[in-house]
């Protein structure tokens, strides 16, 4: 029986005690990797959706020869079309040359202000991730001079 050799108890629990800790810290980095990736990924889908509509925003803005706000915001431009602006649920739409097409989606909030030829569209846009990011941006456009 003397010949005989194996871990003992004391050598086990120190084993099994050492081991633990080591699958603690291991879980916490992957538990925060992840964590910094959803969050990574909420922020940039929230950033996307701002900057998605922004340059169609701005282009109908530099055509338009005037514009009307409420609740939506219709361009008139040069060419006599006219573009319109709504938040439908919480889809920014953009209607125009016919057809309607969602420009971003996750927008929670639309303000549209004019003063003079100058068009400000405040929004705000919310992630509907875990970690529910959110982001607000103003963009402003100035519209075409009109000729006498």
């Amino acid at each position: 029986m003397l010949q005989e050799r194996g871990f003992t108890l004391v050598e086990l629990l120190i084993a099994l005690a050492i081991s633990a800790a080591i699958f603690t810290v291991v879980g916490g980095m992957i538990y925060q990797l992840n964590m910094v990736s959803d969050y990574g990924n909420d922020k940039l889908t929230a950033w996307h959706e701002m900057q998605n509509f922004s340059n169609r925003f701005y282009l109908d803005g530099y055509e338009a020869v005037s514009a009307s706000a409420g609740s939506v915001l219709n361009f008139q431009l040069c060419s006599g079309q006219t573009v319109t602006y709504a938040l439908s649920g919480t889809n920014l739409t953009r209607t125009g040359d016919g057809s309607s097409r969602i420009l971003a989606r996750n927008i929670s909030g639309l303000n549209f202000t004019i003063i003079g030829r100058r068009v400000t569209l405040n929004v705000a846009s919310s992630t509907p991730g875990r970690m529910a990011e959110n982001e607000t941006a103003s963009y402003m456009v100035s519209m075409r001079s009109i000729s006498p």
